[in-house]
C-alpha cells in the first residue's frame, strides 16, 4: 500500500470521528430537553455510528480513486478501534455483546452495499 493511501483512510477516519462528535452532541442536546426513551437513544446510537462511518468511508473512496472497497472497510476497522479504545480510556468497561458485533457488521454491510450500488 503506498503512503498516500494510508493518509487517505486516515483522514477518513477522522472525517467520522468528527462527524460522530457533531452528531453525539445533537442527540446529546435532545435527551437533554425531550424525553426520549432507552430503546430510541440505541437506535440512534446506531444510525450515528453508520452515517460516520458512510461519510469517512465515502470521502477515503473518492479521493483514493482506487481500492474504494478496501478503503471503505479500512476506515470501518479503525473507526471501531478508536471508539473502543476511547471508551476504554474514558473509564467504561469494554465488553463485546451482540449490539457491538452489530454495529461493527452494520458498519461493514452498509459499506458493501454502497459500493456493489455504485457510489
Amino acid at each position: 500500500m503506498h503512503k498516500s493511501f494510508i493518509i487517505i483512510v486516515i483522514k477518513g477516519t477522522i472525517i467520522a470521528i468528527a462527524v460522530t462528535i457533531f452528531l453525539s452532541l445533537i442527540q446529546a442536546a435532545l435527551t437533554t430537553y425531550y424525553l426520549i426513551g432507552f430503546k430510541l437513544i440505541a437506535l440512534l446510537s446506531i444510525l450515528i455510528t453508520s452515517v460516520s462511518i458512510f461519510i469517512g468511508a465515502l470521502y477515503s473512496s473518492k479521493r483514493g480513486k482506487r481500492k474504494g472497497y478496501l478503503s471503505g472497510i479500512l476506515v470501518a476497522a479503525l473507526y471501531m478501534v478508536f471508539i473502543i479504545l476511547f471508551s476504554k480510556l474514558s473509564g467504561n468497561q469494554i465488553y463485546f455483546d451482540i449490539s457491538t458485533f452489530g454495529r461493527i457488521a452494520l458498519a461493514i454491510f452498509n459499506w458493501t452495499i454502497k459500493r456493489y450500488v455504485g457510489y
